[in-house]
């Protein structure tokens, strides 16, 4: 035997015998290629999840517009054909009057009320369903789908958050306890609120509130139109996100300063409210507590308001 079959184990290469096969090698991620993947998946993360959640909102926000583009649509329809704007509940006598203004920013129309405010309500019709695909014209799913918003979070004071408006709404106190978050749209049946204006006299000093002391008439009324106003349809306001007429009369800095009980129902934005004005048209707007602006106005007749207290006691004294 050669030396060099001594060196290969003492056999001969080539009869009966393979060379010994060196083991393969298994490649897998090292630690520097695992965490430049890791970078490269958080990185893209970061791209897609704020346009997907900026898609998502401004989805919501137009839907909530569509939803008040069909509701003023049905409110043109409702006041051309009936000459008024619509209210629910008559106001003949006092008692009615003290419901019916309480409840005229939300009983025009929409979805059934919480059993609560139902007991409340009875016998309350919904006038303007009628014009939202419900001939009669009590709640439907349409209109209770059109009449509430995507980003209805609920409506509450910030500086008393455990209060609950709903007695100045006119469903009395006794939804206790009181949810911040609740939707408003599962309360009232609608996340949007009239411009209670329309159903006050033009150019009346206190508003729906009565005259300090409780005596004397106050100025709501049923049966006002577009006929009485002298605003620009463009620019009257007809609804709104649920809770800006409360929190529109005063501004950010007025509500800091003095700690007003006022209910606050922004849901995309502070001071960002979607608004339907007469002339059919959706926008959002500002008023900066303030009852008329370049761009909008709460009143009929804005010229006969020279009382800027006005504004700011539409329902209270």
């Amino acid at each position: 035997m050669s030396e060099t079959q001594q060196a290969f184990g003492g056999g001969s290469i080539g009869k009966g015998r393979m060379p010994a096969r060196a083991p393969e090698l298994r490649h897998g991620f090292t630690l520097i290629e695992l965490l430049v993947t890791i970078s490269i998946i958080g990185v893209l993360m970061a791209l897609i999840v704020p346009a997907a959640a900026s898609a998502r909102e401004t989805a919501r926000k137009t839907l909530c517009q569509s939803n008040l583009r069909q509701l003023s649509l049905a409110w043109s329809m409702y006041e051309q054909a009936e000459r008024v704007f619509p209210a629910a509940e008559n106001a003949e006598t006092v008692e009615n009057r003290i419901r019916a203004r309480a409840r005229v920013r939300w009983n025009w129309g929409g979805g059934p009320t919480s059993d609560l405010a139902l007991a409340e309500a009875q016998g309350m019709s919904r006038p303007l369903n009628a014009y939202l695909g419900d001939a009669e014209g009590e709640s439907s799913t349409l209109a209770a789908e059109v009449a509430r918003s995507p980003g209805d979070a609920g409506i509450a004071s910030a500086y008393d958050p455990e209060t609950s408006p709903w007695g100045i709404f006119g469903l009395g106190s006794e939804r206790v306890p009181f949810d911040r978050f609740q939707p408003v749209a599962d309360v009232v049946g609608t996340s949007y609120f009239a411009n209670e204006w329309l159903y006050c006299n033009p150019g009346a000093t206190f508003g729906f509130g009565m005259p300090r002391g409780g005596s004397g008439r106050d100025s709501f009324r049923t049966d006002l139109s577009l006929r009485r106003s002298s605003a620009d349809p463009w620019s009257l306001i007809v609804l709104g996100g649920a809770g800006w007429a409360e929190a529109e009369r005063y501004s950010p800095e007025e509500r800091l300063e003095r700690q007003f009980t006022v209910w606050e129902g922004y849901w995309f934005g502070e001071s960002v409210t979607h608004f339907a004005f007469a002339d059919g048209s959706v926008r959002n707007e500002d008023l900066e507590g303030s009852a008329s602006t370049n761009t909008a106005t709460v009143y009929l007749q804005p010229r006969k308001h020279r009382n800027g207290g006005a504004w700011r006691r539409a329902d209270r004294p």
